[in-house]
């Protein structure tokens, strides 16, 4: 059975799953062992140089929506 066929019926018998089937979808097809996000050292984004201690840094710990046409 063809992946996106197995989300199909996961969606239809299971919906309760979907967002664990299709997280495994994307690791598959993308060939990753995870598809979440490396742990954030603060200490490694400080001494990058990327932020300056003077600066707000903004973390979201939840899913946000789609920022589709805002971001670039």
């Amino acid at each position: 059975m063809l992946a996106c066929l197995k989300i199909m019926v996961v969606q239809a018998i299971r919906p309760d799953r979907l967002e664990s089937a299709m997280a495994l979808f994307a690791a598959r097809v993308l060939g990753l062992r995870e598809i979440s996000p490396p742990a954030l050292s603060l200490r490694r984004l400080y001494e990058s140089g990327v932020t300056l201690s003077s600066e707000p840094i903004l973390i979201v710990l939840s899913p946000g929506e789609l920022c589709e046409g805002i971001c670039v």
